[in-house]
């Protein structure tokens, strides 16, 4: 079962500001009375995925781990926000085959320097920066529902584009089931 907008990820670098504007579609969610399961990659590191280092395969796993927490909130007809950075397109793949809802992909982007100003965790000024370093941007052949760039605009513009581009698709998919 693939359906339209149930299931919303935000995925860029540390420090590009997906959390918050992840908190802010939650909330909008929360003021609509929107049944949503809000995901973010730190909370889940911290719990259910502290077992993992950041290899690829690490990386790869804490992913799946979140896929299959949203599958079950999909089915059980929650919305799903996702803020977690996917550092590189085979991840994002894997992601999108193992979805048993639509994945629509936020690429939330930002300067290094921003992000570097912005890091509340240290991970720019470790030796290995690790966790910084192995992000890779989308491709030109993956679908990106919107792409965010926060050190170009502020985060209230951020937030107003995401919401419009939301109700943009929510309005159009009710014309299309309303002209069947």
């Amino acid at each position: 079962m693939r359906s339209g907008l149930k299931l919303i990820w935000l995925f860029g670098r540390s420090g590009a500001g997906k959390t918050t504007l992840a908190k802010r579609l939650a909330d909008r969610y929360r003021s609509l009375g929107i049944a949503y399961l809000w995901l973010d990659g730190d909370r889940i590191r911290q719990g259910l995925s502290q077992d993992l280092g950041y290899t690829p395969n690490d990386r790869l796993e804490s992913h799946r781990r979140i896929i299959e927490i949203a599958n079950i909130a999909c089915e059980q007809e929650l919305h799903v926000v996702v803020s977690a950075i996917a550092p590189e397109e085979a991840i994002r793949a894997k992601v999108n085959e193992l979805a048993r809802c639509s994945v629509n992909w936020i690429y939330v982007d930002s300067d290094e320097n921003t992000c570097r100003q912005r890091d509340t965790k240290g991970l720019y000024s470790t030796p290995e920066k690790n966790s910084v370093d192995q992000f890779i941007g989308p491709s030109s052949t993956e679908i990106i529902l919107l792409h965010i760039n926060t050190s170009l605009e502020c985060i209230e513009t951020s937030q107003s584009r995401i919401f419009s581009e939301l109700d943009r698709i929510k309005n159009s998919d009710k014309n299309k089931n309303h002209n069947l």
